[in-house]
């Protein structure tokens, strides 16, 4: 039980670490995540770096891939995605604390759709927007939530990031 309670005060002091949101001016951070969309679970993998006060840029990698049954044949459906994006963190104008990093921003991305049903694929661009929010809970490393639409990847994103 003691251990129990040590535990729990580590994990509290940790809660109140003082990390740096939003991303620093010439800084890194590498964000990994799993989506919400129809079918699937996406995986998405991306990196941003500090632009300026309070605007990232970045790129992110996107799968995503399921199994259906059309009547007696079974197929598979995959997407494959590449993006770079772009976000306004609100921390500044908010005076938000340091350890919560609200943003918004735009997305383009280039998708590579396939199937195995009759031979079906396509290749699109995706203009999409998203809304997110980080919690840090240490110096380097945050909770993710990402909500977006406007393309074939994912409506939503739950994950980590890890400042560089």
């Amino acid at each position: 039980m003691r251990n129990l309670f040590i535990l729990l005060f580590v994990f509290a002091l940790s809660l109140g670490a003082n990390a740096q949101a939003p991303l620093a001016e010439g800084a890194f951070q590498i964000n990994a995540g799993l989506g919400a969309t129809r079918g699937a679970i996406p995986l998405s993998v991306g990196v941003d770096y500090g632009l300026m006060p309070d605007i990232t840029v970045g790129g992110e990698l996107n799968f995503w891939s399921y199994r259906n049954r059309i009547v007696f044949s079974e197929y598979r459906f995959t997407v494959i995605g590449v993006s770079a994006n772009a976000n306004y963190h609100f921390n500044t104008i908010a005076d938000l604390p340091s350890d919560i990093d609200v943003y918004a921003g735009l997305n383009l991305g280039f998708y590579v759709l396939s199937s195995s049903f009759a031979g079906a694929g396509s290749s699109n661009l995706g203009l999409g927007g998203q809304l997110g929010g980080r919690y840090f809970f240490t110096d380097n490393v945050a909770v993710l939530l990402e909500l977006g639409g406007g393309t074939f990847y994912s409506t939503g994103k739950i994950g980590v990031t890890f400042l560089l």
